[in-house]
């Protein structure tokens, strides 16, 4: 969504654990059962668009490096998207940026469900990721005390009709109740119950890329991408999206799994306006304090 805060939400999910469940017999088949599961990620690629892939996040990764932050606020429509499992059905996605008088980014995602027809919003806010205010790597951020925040990288826009928008994180670490030297010396694990004697409890962690460094390299496995291409018109011409799907080839990112978003058969949207940038020009960027923007 522009962007899809319901996909970063799910992106989201730093340092939570899902906990799977596996009759195997010693420590070669859990390994294998690992790397059966990435093999099944890679096939879910074509199968239904969600991008996952071997080992760290890609790390030549080009994105803007002369962002303009006044130019992209206003409204963006979703058009194509890195599939989610979480949230299918969805249609009609359009998201307004909006800058707040503190000098925060007020992202707001309007979308349907095409089976319930029902409207939901989610709110959230986005920031720099670092000092350098014009590099387009944004972090987004929910309306939640917990959050931590997801990668928004901004691989291409022109402002006026298309932004091109890339995140990844990675899928790391492996722990199981036999194995306590993955999390750390001193681990002391807690009882397993007598019924679980026979059954291997798999962790897996999700860290965002800038934790990357407090993760044994032995743990990194996989990550997962998700893309979003963005665009002024509700409806846009075919040679706006293969500009924006250029974006995308240029980083030797998948475009394969881009998924259409409805749009045609959506209710026209009110399309909030950024203010010129002359009308602000005194309260640049600059005269904001870190991170607040």
């Amino acid at each position: 969504s522009v962007l899809d805060l319901g996909s970063i939400s799910d992106l989201n999910c730093n340092r939570s654990c899902v906990q799977l469940t596996a009759s195997f017999e010693g420590y070669k088949m859990l390994v294998k059962c690992i790397l059966v599961t990435c093999v099944l990620g890679l096939a879910l690629e074509s199968a239904y668009g969600q991008s996952v892939g071997l080992g760290k996040c890609p790390e030549t990764i080009k994105v803007v490096n002369d962002f303009d932050m006044l130019k992209y606020l206003g409204t963006w429509f979703e058009q194509f998207r890195y599939f989610t499992v979480f949230q299918p059905g969805r249609k009609c996605t359009v998201t307004n940026y909006n800058r707040m008088d503190d000098g925060t980014i007020e992202v707001s995602t309007n979308q349907q469900n095409r089976w319930i027809n029902n409207d939901s919003t989610v709110n959230g806010t986005l920031k720099f990721a670092g000092t350098n205010l014009t590099e387009g790597k944004m972090t987004l951020f929910m309306n939640s005390a917990a959050d931590k925040g997801a990668p928004y990288w901004i691989l291409g826009t022109d402002y006026n009709t298309y932004a091109s928008i890339w995140a990844c994180q990675e899928v790391l670490r492996v722990n199981t109740p036999d194995n306590p030297n993955h999390h750390g010396p001193g681990y002391q694990p807690k009882p397993v119950p007598e019924h679980y004697t026979r059954t291997r409890i798999i962790w897996i962690e999700i860290f965002s890329s800038d934790e990357r460094s407090d993760v044994p390299p032995e743990a990194q496995l996989y990550h997962y991408e998700y893309g979003w291409i963005l665009t002024r018109e509700q409806v846009p011409s075919e040679a706006t999206l293969e500009k924006a799907k250029e974006e995308f080839k240029k980083n030797n990112l998948s475009v394969r799994a881009l998924t259409k978003t409805e749009q045609a058969s959506c209710v026209k949207a009110a399309r909030y306006e950024a203010p010129e940038a002359a009308d602000i020009l005194s309260e640049d960027y600059s005269n904001i304090p870190d991170q607040q923007v």
